[in-house]
């Protein structure tokens, strides 16, 4: 491990130099990472509106053989 921490010690790190092309890369990742977590947001959010809209509709009788390890296609909310 000494080896690889000598060998490492023979380079030189800098940090970058902040300037406008940094300046300008950071934006574009800021507005990347800012649009991708929007899309999740937005996929979620249809998921679920339509997810719940869909359960809905399914009616009990339809779901095809339930039994005890299938679930009946609705959500039973327990009584505690």
């Amino acid at each position: 491990m000494t080896d690889r921490f000598d060998r490492l010690r023979q380079y030189r790190f800098e940090w970058p130099a902040i300037d406008a092309v940094f300046l300008l890369a950071l934006t574009r990742w800021l507005i990347i990472a800012v649009a991708a977590a929007g899309a999740v947001w937005l996929a979620t959010t249809l998921l679920r509106h339509f997810g719940v809209r869909r359960t809905e509709n399914v009616d009990a009788d339809s779901v095809h053989s339930a039994g005890p390890n299938r679930p009946s296609g609705r959500f039973q909310p327990q009584k505690w």
